[in-house]
């Protein structure tokens, strides 16, 4: 896939508690073969789930949780429709926002986010500095398909 645009997105509130909480579980967990794992686990959580990276470009785009590992291709005609949102602390945990079966968040903090609707009725939320661009870019394509 050629992308056009690309962001990742690390919530530092996520990293740090993954962090603290391993600190805590290296200093209380005994014996210490122990512990190491479970701390080196609660800091890789706390990676994971702070990291979302997003890549536009011509043939849809492709969305992940996590620094490293798989990411979810959308192809373009999957999706029926983008829009630019700007969302609260409370509904980047899902919370206030308007109830769907199919909704996926990828969104560990506040602040704007992309909103993509699929033909299928999925809505996805992600986290990116700049989602007009990527709105922009994604309405482009799908101009081209008509």
């Amino acid at each position: 896939m050629t992308t056009a645009y690309t962001s990742t997105v690390v919530a530092r509130g996520h990293v740090v508690v993954g962090v603290a909480l391993g600190v805590v579980a290296a200093l209380l967990i005994r014996p210490w073969p122990v512990a190491v794992p479970v701390a080196l686990v609660l800091v890789a959580t706390g990676v994971y789930l702070g990291t979302v990276r997003l890549a536009l470009g011509a043939d849809g785009l492709r969305v992940a949780q996590g620094p490293w590992g798989r990411s979810r291709t959308i192809p373009r005609w999957a999706v029926a429709s983008v829009s630019c949102t700007t969302l609260t602390t409370a509904q980047a945990f899902g919370l206030g926002l308007p109830w769907n079966r199919r909704a996926s968040r990828l969104t560990p903090r506040r602040g704007p986010a992309l909103v993509v609707e699929l033909t299928d009725g999925e809505v996805l939320r992600i986290t990116t500095p700049d989602p007009g661009a990527a709105a922009s870019l994604a309405a482009a394509n799908r101009k081209d398909d008509r």
